[in-house]
């Protein structure tokens, strides 16, 4: 009886594993887990963790047929030293013969079911970047805001602190909610299904993979939040401000700063019990402006990814809105004691 064996270069094989979740190797049983299936001269490599499954696909491999499971923390015992891999099955193990190293193989049996995805189906890949972008804003820890939502009139996410929205065309008729998990799985070249239950499929030329999701409930209406007038407008020299903020962390971590009038410049203001701190940060002369504070993270957070961004606020009390380049983050001020 022929002896299941696949040739594969290293390269291929280290490129698939990049392309699909990364298995929970401190967790027993398949979750830890790759398969390996090759049926007529195509590999497939799965592997599946708590928030997503995949395959991808690498044509063209010499060899039979072969359907194995090997523990993920193995594999690089396998590789190591090989510009190719020749595996072969033996017994209970699976060995490379061009290092001749060995790792023990896991029962297929209780490998994840096939999940099927119907929905509605988006082209992302125009679409990447912002969602990268928007993907920054969205909530860690509550799971409601754990998303990106995509309208026909953009894109949007907040984390309860700081709205962010893209104003775009999208393509889509219906609202739809990207989860955070998702976002490494996009290319510039991706389609995604959007099904009902909240799962996603996101299908590249070498993969697939599918992200676990959820109802997104009762997700606020972040696009309303944007208030569409606003009194008093200022650009920001956003390098230097970063660079000032960074310097404030170091004090506070959260810390308040204020964005003041002095002589006509924009600036931000900082003082603690060993530090003041007194800086232009302006573009142009100031006519008309408001002192307003924020929490010095937030602010840093808004103001990351370009030279010059534009604030615009009513007063010291609502809303204030940082914009670049049809791009919009809402931030909140901070009452100071």
């Amino acid at each position: 009886m022929t002896k299941q064996h696949i040739k594969v270069s290293v390269s291929a094989f280290k490129s698939a594993l990049s392309l699909i979740p990364t298995p929970l190797v401190s967790q027993s049983g398949n979750i830890g887990c790759y398969r390996l299936l090759a049926t007529d001269g195509n590999l497939t490599v799965m592997s599946y963790n708590l928030t997503a499954s995949g395959s991808a696909y690498i044509p063209d491999v010499e060899g039979t047929d072969m359907d194995i499971v090997i523990p993920a923390s193995l594999v690089k015992i396998l590789m190591f030293g090989s510009k190719d891999l020749h595996l072969e099955v033996v017994g209970n193990q699976l060995v490379n013969k061009n290092n001749k190293n060995k790792i023990s193989l896991i029962n297929t049996e209780d490998w994840l079911d096939d999940i099927e995805v119907m929905g509605e189906s988006v082209f992302l890949g125009d679409l990447v970047s912002n969602l990268k972008s928007a993907s920054l804003f969205a909530c860690e820890d509550r799971e409601i805001l754990k998303r990106v939502k995509i309208s026909s009139s953009g894109l949007f996410a907040t984390n309860g602190h700081v709205a962010y929205a893209a104003e775009l065309g999208t393509g889509v008729d219906n609202d739809l909610f990207l989860p955070t998990s998702a976002i490494p799985y996009l290319t510039k070249q991706c389609d995604a299904v959007f099904g009902s239950d909240g799962n996603i499929k996101i299908t590249t030329a070498d993969s697939d993979v599918i992200v676990f999701g959820s109802n997104p409930g009762n997700y606020p209406p972040v696009e309303h939040l944007f208030p569409k007038s606003l009194k008093y407008q200022a650009d920001i020299n956003t390098e230097k401000a970063l660079a000032i903020l960074a310097l404030i962390k170091g004090v506070g971590a959260n810390s308040a700063v204020d964005i003041i009038n002095q002589d006509n410049r924009l600036h931000i203001a900082f003082s603690s019990d060993t530090v003041e701190i007194l800086e232009d940060v302006g573009v142009e002369d100031l006519t008309e402006w408001e002192t307003i504070s924020f929490s010095s993270r937030y602010l840093g957070q808004v103001l990351a990814g370009s030279e010059i961004k534009t604030l615009r606020q009513n007063s010291p009390t609502t809303a204030a809105i940082f914009e670049s380049e049809g791009i919009k983050a809402l931030l909140m001020p901070i009452m100071k004691r």
